[in-house]
């Protein structure tokens, strides 16, 4: 069956490549966002994740419980390695495993991520700092001269700047990788369903550079003589570069990794062109 290509004029549709989160049964804050100005948004996740080095997490994350000063700090840049400390907790619960960092600094970036080190009853600073590199830029500021290390749970594909820059000031960083991020094993299908269901989307939102490599090359073999009609937005600069070198540069560009400065961004950018 081929898709399906008509156009509406009534409602802009709007495929956002990331992983449904739901909370306290509210929908996802994007799908949310969205419907608030008439636009129909989909999502369809472009990776899915593995957690690995649990035990190793566990160890680390109880030193501070036992040895309040082995880190100065912990860093979180995604929900996903918030979530891996939880499940490293979970396998052998003790009472107060958090207790060490409770008293300490904590950082993350951006709304979803902060909200996760919420729920592990942890006080994050650095949530609307925009990126890891700025981030960076926070944690110097406290932390400049310190001589202990920064504790930082990440991804396989996570990007350097924020260690390196840390490290340039001084500041040890005791990287961990605790999960692995892959092409999800049903995007082929889940993309071709959203085509055949809704036809071309007027836009498609990418939330990480992997999000472009492994979705945009489906993306313009389902649309077809179709694709210039999609505009993409990027959330961060990084996400931004990887479309530009695909040859499919952003429309829209959120300056934050929130549903309300992609919305933002979207209607700056729609204004001005």
């Amino acid at each position: 069956m081929e898709p399906q290509h008509e156009r509406s004029a009534a409602t802009t549709r709007v495929l956002l490549l990331k992983e449904a989160r739901e909370t306290d049964n509210r929908p996802d804050p994007y799908l949310s966002e969205f419907s608030t100005v008439g636009m129909e948004a989909t999502v369809v996740p472009a990776l899915e994740f593995s957690f690995i080095n649990l035990e190793s997490l566990r160890t680390k994350v109880m030193m501070n419980v036992y040895t309040p000063d082995k880190f100065a700090s912990i860093v979180f840049t995604s929900p996903r390695a918030v979530q891996a400390v939880k499940q490293s907790l979970q396998k052998h619960p003790v009472a107060n495993e958090l207790s060490g960092w409770a008293s300490q600094a904590v950082f993350a970036v951006g709304d979803a991520t902060a909200m996760a080190v919420r729920e592990l009853g942890l006080h994050p600073m650095g949530q609307d700092s925009g990126s890891a590199d700025k981030l960076a830029d926070v944690i110097i500021e406290k932390f400049v001269g310190c001589t202990l290390p920064i504790l930082f749970p990440c991804g396989t594909l996570r990007r350097q700047e924020l260690p390196n820059k840390l490290q340039q000031h001084g500041i040890s960083v005791d990287s961990l990788v605790v999960y692995e991020t892959k092409r999800h094993s049903e995007l082929d299908t889940n993309l071709e369903s959203y085509f055949l269901q809704q036809g071309v989307p007027d836009i498609v939102v990418f939330f990480s550079p992997s999000g472009v490599r492994f979705a945009l090359k489906v993306l313009r073999s389902l649309a077809g003589e179709n694709f210039e009609w999609i505009k993409f937005a990027a959330i961060g600069d990084t996400t931004a570069t990887a479309l530009d070198s695909a040859g499919s540069p952003a429309c829209f560009k959120a300056s934050r990794p929130t549903p309300r400065a992609l919305l933002v961004a979207i209607a700056n950018g729609t204004s001005q062109q």
